[in-house]
């Protein structure tokens, strides 16, 4: 595929039976390059928010098509064979202050796709990998695609007159996330909270051995719920949420200890946290 020099080239055609002569020489042409063309990104919109709510939830990037300049090219009028590149894609998510610690994706139909379906667990250790830190709760990325026909690459058309590769991105890790829904728990289990004593925020995590539904309430120590947490259906897996020292009304509430308790069917479990300011 390449240009060898910025030659032309031609074709010599030579007898078969000895002693070989040059039956004839094509006409020059000549090889040209021949990127991907450009495209644009689509979706997520740029300056997007996406909150981390459930490992298993799917979100979508999608964008055009980076279409070859030379398609359907027939090779020889023996040959009725037409050949365009095979475009393959890869999505790169970038730390949008220094654009240089990044994570990267093949699209879907290994590579061949428009679009890559990620799950929020994938993307919650998209900010764990590039901010290196897996308490880190909210992370600002840079998303951008690359199109190779394995040869020559084009990058996806960044933002007018801006120096950032692509779409900016907010990926937040909101309460509750599966982190891990791939290996399901032999038994229910209420965690102790991390960090402890804290401030401003914990984690509680919690395991299920089946689907059924869960409520998590802290009390204070008069036993008078101040805050539900969690109560909705869950599929069995392993689940944290995060507390944010606020009560039901949003009011921060003062230092002191708290108990966090736990309904799972029939399960029930309780432990204490120490709120310090």
């Amino acid at each position: 595929r390449e240009k060898p020099n910025d030659q032309l080239q031609t074709i010599t055609a030579y007898s078969i039976a000895a002693p070989q002569t040059v039956r004839g020489i094509s006409d020059p042409y000549e090889i040209m390059t021949h990127a991907p063309g450009n495209f644009n990104l689509i979706a997520p919109a740029d300056n997007s928010e996406i909150k981390l709510m459930a490992a298993l939830n799917q979100e979508d990037f999608t964008w055009d098509k980076a279409v070859d300049p030379y398609t359907d090219i027939q090779i020889s009028k023996y040959d009725q064979t037409k050949y365009s590149d095979d475009v393959r894609y890869t999505l790169t998510f970038v730390d949008a202050q220094s654009l240089t610690r990044a994570d990267s994706y093949a699209s879907n139909n290994s590579g061949k796709a428009e679009k890559l379906t990620i799950n929020q667990g994938q993307l919650s250790n998209v900010i764990n990998t590039i901010s290196g830190l897996p308490t880190t709760k909210e992370l600002e990325v840079v998303w951008f695609v690359e199109a190779t026909d394995g040869l020559f690459t084009t990058l996806s058309t960044p933002p007018t007159n801006d120096t950032r590769p692509g779409y900016r991105l907010k990926l937040v890790k909101d309460k509750i996330l599966s982190v891990n829904p791939t290996t399901i728990p032999t038994e229910y289990s209420l965690g102790q909270n991390y960090p402890n004593p804290f401030n401003p925020t914990t984690e509680i995590s919690y395991s299920l051995p089946k689907a059924t539904d869960v409520k998590i309430t802290i009390f204070n120590m008069l036993g008078e719920p101040i805050k539900t947490v969690v109560n909705k259906h869950h599929e069995a897996g392993s689940y944290k949420v995060t507390w944010d020292g606020t009560n039901n009304a949003g009011d921060v509430v003062s230092s002191g200890t708290y108990i966090y308790k736990m309904n799972a069917g029939t399960f029930t479990a309780t432990r204490k946290m120490v709120l310090l300011k």
